[in-house]
């Protein structure tokens, strides 16, 4: 883990530092929103044991915490509402995910990167059923 912090906590401080430098930028705010995501990914997948998943989660907390910032500025970016629920997928909030992306896709029910990763949500909680669904609307 200390090879993942080292190397994306490196690049989250020069985003923040850009972000910082030009708070009414908001490609380098979601450019720091992602940097967290990514960071929390690659995190999540070197996870060894319960500290590690929780620290993955923290830096979750993290992305969101900027994704909700620039959704303040941008409301209507679909993206990043959908970069922000996966985001709360992985810190466990699995509901508040899932009702993210339905409301989403309740306003507008044709952007396909919403559906394919409600699938992923709803196969995650074992609703085989509606993944299926999604996954085909993400198809169609």
């Amino acid at each position: 883990m200390e090879t993942v912090d080292a190397q994306y906590g490196t690049a989250a401080q020069t985003l923040r530092t850009q972000y910082e430098a030009d708070p009414s930028n908001p490609s380098a705010l979601l450019n720091l929103a992602n940097g967290y995501f990514d960071w929390g990914v690659a995190a999540l997948n070197h996870a060894n044991g319960t500290e590690d998943e929780a620290h993955a989660r923290e830096i979750f907390t993290r992305a969101i915490e900027y994704y909700d910032e620039y959704l303040d500025g941008n409301p209507d970016s679909k993206s990043v509402v959908v970069d922000r629920a996966i985001c709360v997928f992985y810190t466990g909030e699995h509901e508040e995910a899932i009702s993210a992306l339905e409301d989403l896709l309740a306003e507008d029910d044709t952007f396909a990167p919403a559906w394919a990763n409600l699938g992923m949500f709803y196969e995650n909680d074992g609703r085989v059923e509606d993944a299926a669904t999604a996954y085909q609307r993400a198809i169609d």
